[in-house]
C-alpha cells in the first residue's frame, strides 16, 4: 500500500483508539471487583487484559507513527495490532474457571 493509504488508517485507528483509551477508564476502576467471589486465574487474566489494554493502545499508536515516519509501512499497520492481545485475553480470562 502507498504512503497515503497508510496514513489514512493510521489517523483513523489513532482516534479510534484515543476514544478506546477515554473509555477504558472505567472498567480499570471497576475492574477491582472482579474479586469480589473470589481470585482465580481466570480472574487474573482477565483483570490484566482490562489494564493492560489502554497501555498496549498507546504504545501502538506511538510505535505505529515511529514506524510510519521510518518508512516502514507494513509495520506500522501491523504494530496496531497489540491491543488484540488484551481482548484476547479479555475473553480467555472469561472462559477460564
Amino acid at each position: 500500500m502507498s504512503a497515503d493509504t497508510t496514513k489514512t488508517i493510521l489517523w483513523i485507528l489513532s482516534i479510534l483508539y484515543g476514544i478506546l483509551i477515554v473509555g477504558s477508564f472505567f472498567p480499570i476502576m471497576m475492574s477491582p471487583f472482579l474479586f469480589d467471589a473470589g481470585a482465580t486465574k481466570g480472574r487474573w487474566v482477565t483483570f490484566f487484559s482490562i489494564l493492560s489494554f489502554p497501555v498496549l493502545a498507546l504504545i501502538s499508536i506511538i510505535a505505529a507513527w515511529w514506524l510510519f515516519r521510518h518508512g516502514h509501512y507494513s509495520a506500522a499497520k501491523w504494530v496496531f495490532t497489540l491491543p488484540a492481545l488484551s481482548i484476547i485475553g479479555f475473553f480467555v480470562g472469561f472462559s477460564m474457571p
